[in-house]
């Protein structure tokens, strides 16, 4: 897996604040409606809000560029006491309560599909080749690994030809069993999909929740029943479950790297082109731990 792009993450990063926020609006103390998601984003990026009941998404277009994002709501009326599992396409059991946040249905099909359709007419628009990254806090992390699980098994990269790039999530919840996650991960290496969760687990729980590594009164019938998939990235820097925490362990990391990079010296003749960033590298045991920020 690819080192982190710190860049990259903290524009993902964004779009998942801007969907949590419209989506939310009556729970957070800084609502914004489409105009502001316009505003943030710049006239360059189109933009589409998949909304069906109470999950949502923000699709975005970048034509310079022919990159797509999606950043997941978390949607929090209801759904989280259904902590059995569901079967899934993938493999293995998920987490039943965000599975159903995915399969919502309207009368023109499910919440994912018309995200997927949104992605897949954005990439017609351009020709063709487009990058595709994801993102979502809290459970609309989970959200996103969710939807990248349910099309790796509909083989929508192979057959769009549009390649995931990156999946960063914030503060999120798991999503699977070990089953779906060692599936995931396998079908992860082989698409070239780089899967970034972000965490403070010092000082939020969520992460944790449901697997063997939380707290004794988040393991139904005391033991975990989850897992997560993909590489962790856990900071000290985060205090507290809100996305405001989660960008300031992301700027700290961003300080750092800048710092790091200005601190190498000069390369020399001959050495090739340096790096902008320090190498922020999947272990090769999975589920790892991973750095830390």
């Amino acid at each position: 897996m690819a080192a982190l792009d710190i860049g990259n993450a903290l524009k993902l990063h964004n779009n998942a604040d801007l969907i949590y926020r419209y989506n939310l609006s009556d729970e957070t103390p800084d609502p914004v409606d489409e105009k502001d998601i316009r505003n943030s984003l710049g006239k360059n990026v189109g933009f589409k809000v998949i909304k069906v009941g109470e999950s949502a998404a923000l699709v975005t277009c970048n034509p310079e560029t022919k990159e797509i994002t999606v950043a997941f709501s978390p949607c929090n009326k209801g759904g989280s006491a259904k902590f059995w599992g569901a079967d899934h396409p993938l493999g293995g059991e998920v987490y039943k309560g965000i599975y159903d946040a995915l399969l919502v249905e309207n009368q023109t099909g499910f919440f994912v599909d018309h995200v997927k359709g949104a992605v897949n007419e954005y990439s017609r628009q351009m020709g063709g080749g487009a990058t595709l990254d994801l993102s979502g806090f809290s459970k609309g992390g989970s959200l996103a690994v969710g939807a990248a699980g349910q099309w790796i098994a509909e083989r929508f990269p192979e057959e769009s030809g549009i390649k995931i790039r990156d999946i960063v999530t914030f503060g999120a919840p798991p999503f699977g069993d070990k089953e779906f996650c060692e599936q995931f991960d396998k079908n992860a290496q082989r698409l070239g999909i780089n899967n970034w969760r972000i965490t403070g687990v010092k000082n939020d729980p969520v992460p944790t929740l449901l697997t063997d590594e939380g707290p004794w009164y988040a393991k139904p019938f005391g033991m975990g029943l989850y897992d997560h998939a993909g590489q962790q990235l856990d900071s000290d820097h985060v205090d507290g479950h809100s996305m405001k925490e989660y960008r300031e362990a992301l700027v700290i990391l961003f300080l750092k790297a800048a710092e790091i990079a200005d601190s190498r010296p000069e390369p020399s003749e001959g050495s090739g082109p340096q790096k902008n960033w320090p190498e922020l590298s999947a272990s090769t045991k999975p589920h790892s731990s991973g750095p830390q920020i």
